[in-house]
């Protein structure tokens, strides 16, 4: 998910350029570097875990959408410049910040399919877009905090690896000074944190949805956590959880039905002639050098040749069938392959089987004396399934996302 939310002049980078800030950014979202950041998702998950808590207490509807917003944002920021934006634990969530990301990815569309648009909407000074947009503002706020701390680390003479932070590994890669500039590191750091927050948050979100409405997918993700990990308390792994079948069927399954973001993905050989063969009728075609071509993860996802009864939410369509795997488009393929899908695949596994290990499915009969979640107020048609494609997925104007009543 991380590099699939476009900036306005990441398509400008030079190919040489591209390869060095891939070099810079890949060492701290490998596997590794993610089990090490993994007490902080897990410190995420127990904020999160307190705020239902204060919910139950307080009889307040917990909006899910938000919450998991929220705690991606500290994530990704936490690790992006080493300080959490502390979203999760305001009584807002800081939501304002959330409707001005969203109005931006309104523009973003924009500048995607109309090349001088970014580049002019850059030039212009960030205090005279808040005027112009008045709706960006708490955006443009966070920009200039994220600039202030990408100064400080530019600053830092600190050699301690283990507080390494996203940026120093940019700022100290072979980048040319020319990409290393307080208006490119404010740009690279919208794209990370952008695409680090919203598109995890989005599945989380719509996963909750398909569990809590279903009560045969829940109780058997119920079982299973419940037999490989009996104690309730203990903090686990993404590691030990992505050995759970069911649990990673249902992550696989979410990840093609709502995958975080929905942009084509353009690509183009400049040298020399793609040639495909479909053995089965006996036909060729050629794409000539130079021709770009794309696609996107949703019309994969929901080809029924693929996936039979593609709308439908279905984990055991993955239960024995790796063979599915080549076609989930999520995190894009090749060299430009979703930087951040080591991180993406911890959060979902940690969060959501802390969630549903911690609560039951609401039995209406008010006599469970476990803690329960129920769906709020929420429908699958308004407030899950696309309605709106700005590079990463909208549910219909007005909806309120994913909300729970927390018992």
């Amino acid at each position: 998910m991380f590099g699939s939310v476009p900036d306005s002049t990441v398509g400008t980078i030079p190919h040489d350029h591209h390869r060095s800030r891939r070099a810079a950014l890949n060492p701290y979202f490998s596997k590794a570097s993610i089990r090490r950041l993994e007490p902080v998702i897990t410190e995420t998950l127990d904020n999160l875990l307190q705020r239902l808590d204060t919910c139950a207490r307080n009889g307040e509807i917990m909006p899910l959408s938000a919450a998991y917003k929220a705690a991606t944002s500290d994530i990704i920021t936490g690790y992006c410049f080493g300080e959490s934006t502390g979203f999760l634990m305001r009584d807002d969530y800081n939501s304002p910040f959330f409707d001005a990301v969203a109005e931006n990815f309104g523009l973003a569309w924009w500048m995607t399919h109309v090349p001088w648009l970014g580049p002019l909407l850059n030039s212009i000074p960030m205090n005279v877009q808040a005027m112009l947009m008045p709706g960006l503002d708490s955006l443009f706020r966070m920009q200039r905090r994220w600039i202030d701390q990408i100064e400080e680390i530019r600053s830092s003479k600190s050699v301690d690896h283990e507080r390494d932070t996203i940026f120093h590994g940019i700022l100290n890669s072979e980048l040319p000074d020319a990409e290393k500039t307080a208006h490119r590191m404010r740009q690279e750091a919208q794209l990370l944190v952008q695409a680090g927050q919203d598109t995890t948050a989005t599945t989380l979100a719509n996963l909750t949805f398909h569990l809590l409405a279903n009560s045969v997918i829940f109780q058997k993700l119920k079982e299973e956590l419940k037999a490989a990990f009996p104690n309730d308390h203990e903090h686990l792994t993404s590691a030990q959880l992505e050995k759970l079948p069911y649990l990673s069927a249902i992550v696989q399954e979410g990840l093609r039905l709502h995958p975080g973001s929905t942009m084509r993905m353009q690509r183009i050989s400049p040298d020399e002639s793609l040639v495909y063969h479909d053995p089965s009728k006996r036909q060729k075609w050629v794409i000539p050098a130079g021709t770009s071509v794309s696609m996107d993860p949703i019309s994969i996802s929901m080809n029924s040749k693929i996936f039979p009864e593609p709308e439908r939410f279905l984990p055991e369509r993955w239960m024995g069938n790796s063979r599915l795997e080549r076609y989930l488009l999520t995190f894009s393929k090749g060299t430009r392959m979703c930087a951040g899908i080591n991180l993406a695949y911890a959060e979902l596994y940690i969060i959501l089987a802390g969630v549903f290990r911690k609560y039951d499915l609401y039995d209406r009969a008010a006599m469970q004396k476990t803690p329960t979640l129920a769906l709020f107020e929420t429908t699958r048609e308004r407030d899950v399934d696309i309605a709106f494609d700005l590079l990463v997925p909208f549910p219909t104007r007005g909806s309120k996302g994913i909300r729970a009543v927390v018992r």
